[in-house]
């Protein structure tokens, strides 16, 4: 089943797969999501509009600490510091 991404028919599990392989690394090494994330959507996924590439790594990128930091709460592995009343 192609999945339509910018007029560009890529398989559904091709994005998928490259999304958890940037996820994973992103986990262990602390960094390189961006640039792993650009990487694929250009050379993986096959998107060259630099006005289109640049916007979605950067979402992705955001993302990343979005659903990361709220689980690291959870876990009592994120502490806030306290408030000042």
């Amino acid at each position: 089943m192609p999945f339509d991404l910018s007029a560009i028919a890529v398989p559904l599990w091709l994005p998928v797969a490259w999304g958890l392989l940037v996820g994973l690394v992103f986990s262990l090494v602390g960094a390189a999501g961006g640039i792993l994330a650009s990487f694929g959507l250009i050379s993986v996924i096959g998107l060259t509009d630099p006005n289109m590439v640049k916007p979605m790594a950067q979402a992705l990128t955001l993302a990343a600490p979005l659903v990361a930091v709220p689980a690291y709460y959870r876990q009592c592995r994120l502490v806030a510091p306290p408030s000042r009343d």
